[in-house]
């Protein structure tokens, strides 16, 4: 997801979990990134960045009440959010935690730990011998 989230974060919601009662219908593993931008553009029509939108703790809840909710069919069986930040050179670096967010601290414990890209590393390849 690379632009006009806030307008979308929705349909990109709602698509997830009817691709994941799908796939979860054959018995398939499906283990789900997300990767976000702190600042995400918001393109008018014509391509133009008209303002940057800040992500907000909102819109992130949802993926956290997915991974709590019980294990239903549109749940994925791994759960991942990445919040990228990115410097004037262009590199990238996780920022679930900045201070300009206002994360509540326990949304900040979700993302850096149940929700991370570590926490899905490990657990991948668990999923895909237990899948086999």
């Amino acid at each position: 997801m690379t632009s006009n989230y806030a307008q979308n974060n929705i349909n990109y919601f709602e698509q997830l979990m009817e691709e994941t009662a799908n796939i979860r219908r054959i018995n398939c593993g499906l283990a789900y990134i997300t990767i976000l931008r702190k600042n995400m553009p918001y393109l008018r029509h014509g391509g133009d960045v008209e303002k940057m939108e800040k992500i907000t703790e909102h819109q992130l809840l949802k993926y956290i009440c997915l991974l709590c909710d019980m294990d239903y069919p549109h749940k994925p069986d791994l759960l991942c959010v990445v919040l990228l930040d990115f410097d004037g050179a262009g590199q990238a670096r996780f920022c679930e935690g900045d201070k300009d967010l206002r994360f509540l601290q326990t949304t900040v414990d979700m993302l850096r730990n149940h929700l991370s890209f570590i926490n899905f590393a490990k657990k991948f390849p668990l999923l895909c011998r237990f899948k086999e």
